[in-house]
């Protein structure tokens, strides 16, 4: 579901910046409502995410950095089309709802660091 997901996101914000991937790159992303996307099922199932665990590792890998194969012009009705890299790691994402079950994060995962020195 988060992969899904995650393309029409990216493939939204390339649209509006008109296909220009650098700009992408450094878009800002708003999600609201993440508690809805993440809400916890009352029936268990071994097929289906209900938890919404995958959408939030999902959000956290995606917020560290990773490279995406996005479809510009969406996936289903131009199936052809030549996917465009883009790289997560600039991307601001910033996510609204109500308050979920405690998350707990290091700075360390929050907050990247560089190596080298200055």
């Amino acid at each position: 579901m988060w992969g899904k997901m995650l393309e029409s996101i990216l493939t939204r914000l390339l649209q509006v910046c008109k296909l220009h991937v650098v700009s992408a790159e450094r878009g800002i992303v708003y999600i609201d409502e993440i508690d809805k996307i993440a809400r916890k099922g009352d029936n268990p199932s071994i097929t289906r995410d209900v938890s919404g665990e995958g959408v939030q590792q999902g959000l956290l890998n995606c917020s560290k950095g990773t490279d995406v194969l996005v479809p510009p012009q969406g996936g289903r009705k131009h199936p052809e089309q030549k996917l465009i890299k883009i790289n997560t790691q600039n991307i601001l994402f910033i996510c609204g709802g109500a308050l979920m079950e405690s998350i707990e994060l290091s700075a360390e995962e929050l907050i990247p660091t560089q190596s080298g020195s200055m």
